[in-house]
C-alpha cells in the first residue's frame, strides 16, 4: 500500500468512526472524498463504489476490526468498543518500541489531514499497520504481490476481494475470455486453534450455460451471488479446495493449488 493510498485508507476509517452509529453510506463517502482536501491532486485514485468495497476489507484485515453494515439502508459503521480496543493494540505496539518516537494519534492527524510525514514515521505506520495485520492479511498479501510480479504460473493479476480475507487470481486474457478468476479465502482460527484456506470459482456474468460449464469442469455446487456483483462457486466435495493449518498456512501449497486451478480454468474454451 502507498502512502497516498494509506492516507485515503486513513481518511476514510476516520470518517466511518466519526459517522458514529448511525454510519455512513458507500455514496455518501465517495461524494466528500472528492471534495477532500487530502484529495487535492488526485494521487490515491478516485473513491468509487467499488473501491469502497475493497477498501473496507483492507481495512478490516490491516487493523483487525470489523466495518459494519445496518440493515436496508446500507450504512456503514465501526464498532465504538472495537475500535477503541484497536487504539489501545495500536498505543501499546508503539509504547513497547521506543524507535517509533511518535504517537499514534500524531500520526493519525497528520495522516488524515494531508500533511507531510517524515520517512521515518511513514515507515512506523506501514510497519505498524503490517504488524498489526493478521496471518491471513500477511499470507494473501504476500501471493498478491507474487501474482502481479508474475511469480505465479498461470495468472497475472491478482487483488482483494470484495469479501473479509479473500483473494481473486486470474490470467487477463481468460478473465476477458471467461469472466472469472480463482479464489482463495483464509478463514480465521477456529476454537481447536486450526485455520482454514479455502479455493473456489468467481464469475461475473449471468450466463446459466457457462455456470454449468464451470460446474461440470470443477465439479462445483451451484453458484451464490456476493453483494449483486458475482457469482461465488463452492466445491461439491470441500476437501478437494481446502487446506487447514494450525499457526502459519503453508505459502507454497496454496500457491501450488492456484496455479493448478489457473491452468484448469485457463484451459476453457
Amino acid at each position: 500500500m502507498s502512502l497516498n493510498q494509506l492516507k485515503r485508507a486513513l481518511w476514510v476509517m476516520n470518517e466511518l468512526v466519526g459517522a458514529g452509529s448511525t454510519g455512513i453510506s458507500s455514496e455518501e463517502l465517495c461524494n466528500k472524498w472528492e471534495k477532500s482536501e487530502i484529495n487535492d491532486r488526485c494521487e490515491a485514485g478516485p473513491l468509487t463504489e467499488r473501491t469502497f468495497y475493497r477498501l473496507r476489507r483492507e481495512l478490516e484485515s490491516l487493523f483487525n476490526i470489523d466495518i459494519l453494515c445496518t440493515g436496508g439502508s446500507n450504512r456503514y459503521y465501526i464498532n465504538q468498543t472495537e475500535y477503541s480496543e484497536f487504539l489501545g493494540m495500536f498505543s501499546k505496539l508503539i509504547t513497547d518500541n521506543a524507535q517509533y518516537g511518535s504517537n499514534l494519534q500524531q500520526l493519525f492527524l497528520q495522516v488524515i489531514g494531508g500533511m507531510e510525514i517524515s520517512a521515518e514515521d511513514k515507515a512506523t505506520i506501514e510497519d505498524i499497520a503490517f504488524r498489526l495485520g493478521r496471518v491471513a492479511y500477511e499470507t494473501l498479501g504476500q501471493l498478491i504481490t507474487e501474482a502481479n510480479t508474475g511469480k505465479i504460473f498461470g495468472v497475472d493479476r491478482s487483488q482483494w476481494g470484495e469479501i473479509k480475507y479473500h483473494t481473486h487470481f486470474w490470467l487477463e486474457e481468460t478473465y476477458q475470455r471467461t469472466l472469472s478468476w480463482i479464489g482463495v479465502a483464509i478463514n480465521k482460527k477456529n476454537q481447536d486453534g486450526q485455520g482454514e484456506v479455502k479455493f473456489y470459482i468467481g464469475n461475473e456474468s449471468d450466463n446459466t450455460e457457462f455456470h454449468s460449464l464451470l460446474m461440470r469442469e470443477f465439479d462445483l455446487l451451484p453458484p451464490e451471488k456476493i453483494d449483486g456483483h458475482y457469482w461465488w462457486f463452492a466445491p461439491r466435495d470441500p476437501s478437494i479446495h481446502l487446506m487447514t493449518y494450525a499457526s502459519q498456512p503453508d505459502i507454497d501449497e496454496i500457491r501450488l493449488r492456484i496455479e493448478t486451478l489457473s491452468a484448469q480454468l485457463n484451459s476453457i474454451k
